[in-house]
């Protein structure tokens, strides 16, 4: 079970001009160095030994450490993201750059280019320690941007359809960042919303509840970034 602190989103200032995304991608940087940091220490594998003045000396398994921490390390980090305008392609990229540099393995993909089902299913849930983030806006009527309305409808679908099992993404583990602007209120980041909540009941495992980019900064709650 992965252990979350909220405050590590709270601080995280959006709007879109390129430094408010630069303090999106650094609370987004927080979540994954906590998510993947390291526990390469275990109690079990600790040895007690008293050496002739009765001092205590803790001697570890060293290989086996080495190991623990390797599982413990992502295999990869799939960034995705939807855009009309590019913001949320300036945003993944930027995340990419960063996470790399972090010396984790990861890639960027415009979801018009993806495969829903080869994705979600192969990629996504094959159960290989990897994460997939995603970066979605909203557009017209609260609607996906044309990038990624082909993966959110079929996702749709899926997650509608009663011959589909809901273990379907299983294994599968995610998170969702929307874009949008809460001026218009009825239809407020209502395509990462949804994003996030089809992926879930097809039994994919969200590593921290649903992150929501205000666009209105002066009316969010906290300088820009919102939770559910």
């Amino acid at each position: 079970m992965v252990v979350w602190s909220e405050s590590l989103f709270l601080s995280a200032i959006w709007s879109y001009p390129y430094v408010a995304l630069l303090s999106a991608v650094v609370a987004l940087l927080s979540f994954l160095w906590v998510f993947y940091r390291p526990t390469n220490i275990s109690k079990d594998k600790e040895k007690q030994v008293k050496s002739d003045a009765g001092i205590g000396v803790c001697e570890l398994k060293q290989s086996e450490d080495v190991n623990k921490q390797t599982q413990s390390t992502p295999h990869s980090l799939s960034i995705f993201y939807g855009t009309q305008t590019g913001t949320a392609k300036v945003l993944a990229e930027q995340v990419f750059k960063d996470v790399t540099s972090l010396g984790l393995r990861a890639s960027v993909t415009d979801l018009s280019s993806v495969d829903p089902e080869q994705c979600l299913t192969q990629q996504c849930a094959g159960g290989e320690g990897g994460i997939c983030v995603f970066l979605l806006s909203t557009y017209t009527d609260g609607g996906p941007p044309d990038s990624a309305a082909w993966f959110t409808r079929w996702l749709a679908d899926t997650a509608a359809d009663f011959r589909v099992h809901k273990s379907l993404l299983k294994g599968m583990h995610y998170a969702v960042f929307g874009l949008g602007n809460s001026l218009y209120t009825q239809h407020y980041n209502t395509a990462g919303r949804e994003l996030y909540r089809h992926l879930q009941q097809l039994s994919a495992q969200p590593v921290h509840q649903l992150g929501l980019g205000d666009q209105n900064v002066a009316q969010s709650k906290y300088g820009g970034e919102e939770h559910l």
